[in-house]
């Protein structure tokens, strides 16, 4: 299989600003791709092996599937000598590996006279690994803030990991007569630096993993009981192994009023500082506080699990008799109910749904009863 990316091409790419400039009033362009003329198709090899089963009458029945994918010359932002011109070019130069494994389990039983169950369960395992990328060094807020994205890629692991800066508690600028106590994340080594400017050093030193952010395990379950002329029936869904960044304190500025304190605002209250970033220790004469949003929604322990269980939806029908709706001249009478996104389990102790993020509109239950007739 192949693959373009529109981001690159043959030739140099320029990027037009989508405003005058002010000072000139003409429309200005940077170089957003300073061309390659040995660009490749991205190539993604498969290897697949699937057997379908079904046994004892179609009691049982599913499928299962091995699979390999490598995908080689993956475009990706790579280090080259500043003598080209730019120290970093999209080139074909990344190679990816995802295994994986995929199960069906389905069953038809009869569990007494005039009463079914029919069962289907299915789950999923993928394992991703970047097995070849070349980049001499990373600054942390490439890691950090492109968590997921080609620029975070890193040779021998995860395509989609999630990078964090690691909060180091809060250290004494000042001295004991005249303390300026300020939080800090950690460098490398036992070096810690605090938020007022970036971190020196490659972000490898000190960025730190907090899992990945995209399910290795999927699970779907559903069920169908009927008895008699009733069927009720339920899907449940799951995704487990996997991580995301939790709301933290938004740290409004102290100037202006123009952003109110989000929810969080007790967390941090009565929060340890050695644990937690605080609030500005020295009010509004904190001269780098406008750096702190670089810094405060990425520390390590914003990161929480992402697993979560779903009851998509549930439904119960009653299918009228056929010698009753003979007589009425109707082929088919169905009355049901189904709610749907009844309830979420989440594994995160803040109850934080890991796929609508707080501030928006999670999936509420929607409740339907309907009548279904066919003549």
């Amino acid at each position: 299989n192949g693959n373009v990316d529109k981001t690159t091409a043959f030739r140099p790419l320029i990027s037009a600003s989508s405003t005058p400039n002010i000072y000139t009033n003409e429309r200005t362009a940077t170089v957003s791709s300073y061309g390659n003329p040995t660009l490749r198709w991205e190539k993604t090899g498969t290897l697949n092996v699937g057997v379908d089963y079904s046994l004892f009458e179609r009691k049982l029945h599913g499928k299962i599937d091995v699979y390999n994918k490598v995908s080689k010359d993956l475009i990706a932002s790579m280090s080259i000598p500043a003598i080209n011109g730019t120290t970093s070019q999209r080139l074909n130069m990344g190679e990816m590996l995802n295994r994986g494994l995929e199960v069906e389990v389905g069953t038809v039983q009869t569990l007494a006279k005039e009463v079914t169950w029919s069962g289907n369960l299915n789950f999923s395992y993928n394992y991703n690994k970047i097995t070849k990328l070349f980049k001499s060094s990373y600054q942390g807020y490439e890691l950090v803030g492109m968590s997921g994205a080609t620029a975070a890629y890193r040779e021998g692991y995860n395509a989609n990991t999630l990078w964090s800066y690691a909060y180091a508690g809060i250290y004494n600028d000042g001295t004991e007569q005249s303390p300026n106590w300020q939080p800090k994340i950690k460098g490398a080594g036992a070096d810690v630096y605090g938020y007022g400017g970036w971190p020196p050093g490659d972000g490898r030193d000190f960025v730190v993993e907090s899992g990945v952010q995209v399910a290795p395990w999927l699970l779907g379950f559903s069920n169908n009981f009927k008895v008699r002329d009733f069927n009720f029936s339920f899907i449940l869904t799951g995704k487990f192994g996997h991580s995301f960044r939790r709301q933290g304190f938004n740290y409004p500025p102290m100037w202006g009023g123009r952003v109110m304190p989000n929810s969080k605002l007790g967390e941090v209250m009565n929060g340890d500082p050695a644990k937690i970033s605080p609030l500005p220790l020295n009010g509004a004469e904190e001269s780098r506080y406008y750096f702190w949003d670089r810094f405060h929604a990425y520390l390590d322990y914003l990161a929480e699990s992402a697993s979560h269980v779903r009851m998509r939806e549930v439904m119960l029908s009653y299918d009228a008799p056929r010698s009753f709706l003979n007589k009425a001249g109707v082929s088919r009478c169905q009355l049901y109910a189904q709610v749907t996104n009844l309830f979420s389990i989440y594994a995160n102790p803040f109850n934080e749904d890991p796929e609508f993020p707080e501030g928006g509109v999670k999936p509420s239950p929607g409740y339907t009863l309907g009548l279904k007739l066919q003549f």
